[in-house]
C-alpha cells in the first residue's frame, strides 16, 4: 500500500518536501521515501528504512505489548507520528484507494454507505437548520451556475458546516458520486443523505 504525504516542518522552506509512505501488509512495516524536488536543494531518497513503527514512543498496547502503526491508521487526512516526525497524509494512489474500498470492514473511511450514514447522523444531531446550512454551503461552492461541486468544494462546504468528516471520507463520497472526475452533482448528494 502506498500513501503520499507531507512532512510537517517548522521551517517554511521545508514546506514543499513530499514523501511516499509504503506500508507492507505482510508484516506491518513502514518505509518512507522523500520525493526529489528539482532546483530546490532537496535531493530526495530513502528517509526511513522499512521498520515497525510504534504508535507512540513510551506507550504500549494491550498487556504491555507495543502497539504499532497499522494500515487502518493510514488514510487521507491522518497525521501519524513516525519516530517524533509528524506526517500528514494528503493523498493515495489508485491501487491503495481500491484496496481500501474492497476491504471496507477494515477501512470504514472508504465505506461509502458508512460515510453517508455518518453524515446523516451529524446533520440530524447537529444544530437546527443544519440541512439548510449545508444546502447553502454547497450552492456557494458551485461554479458558473453548474450544480456540480469539486471534491475540494465539498470539503470546504462540510468544514463550513462543522461536519466531522475526515478528508478520506470526502474522497470516498467523491469517488462514489463522481467516478469520472467532472464534479459531484449536489442533487445526488442531497438525495443520498435524504435532503432532497
Amino acid at each position: 500500500m502506498i500513501e503520499t504525504d507531507r512532512f510537517r516542518f517548522p521551517l517554511a522552506s521545508d514546506s514543499e518536501r513530499r514523501f511516499v509512505l509504503s506500508f507492507y501488509l505482510v508484516d506491518g512495516t513502514l518505509s518512507v521515501f522523500e520525493v526529489p524536488v528539482p532546483n530546490s536543494g532537496i535531493k530526495g531518497g530513502k528517509f526511513l528504512e522499512r521498520v515497525l513503527v510504534p504508535k507512540a514512543i513510551g506507550r504500549s498496547g494491550v498487556d504491555g505489548i507495543p502497539a504499532y502503526i497499522a494500515s487502518q491508521d493510514l488514510f487521507i487526512g491522518a497525521r501519524i507520528n513516525v519516530f517524533s516526525r509528524v506526517f500528514e497524509i494528503i493523498g493515495a494512489d489508485e491501487f491503495t484507494l481500491g484496496c481500501m474500498e474492497a476491504n471496507k470492514s477494515r477501512y470504514p473511511v472508504a465505506d461509502f454507505p458508512a460515510v453517508i450514514a455518518k453524515l446523516k447522523k451529524a446533520i440530524k444531531e447537529g444544530p437546527d437548520q443544519m440541512a439548510d446550512r449545508l444546502r447553502v454551503a454547497l450552492i456557494r461552492q458551485q461554479q458558473d451556475g453548474n450544480v456540480n461541486v469539486q471534491e475540494s468544494g465539498l470539503q470546504d462546504a462540510f468544514k463550513e458546516c462543522s461536519l466531522p468528516l475526515v478528508k478520506h471520507e470526502v474522497k470516498t463520497i467523491s469517488r462514489a458520486l463522481d467516478p469520472e472526475g467532472r464534479g459531484i452533482d449536489t442533487r445526488s448528494l442531497m438525495s443520498c443523505i435524504g435532503l432532497e
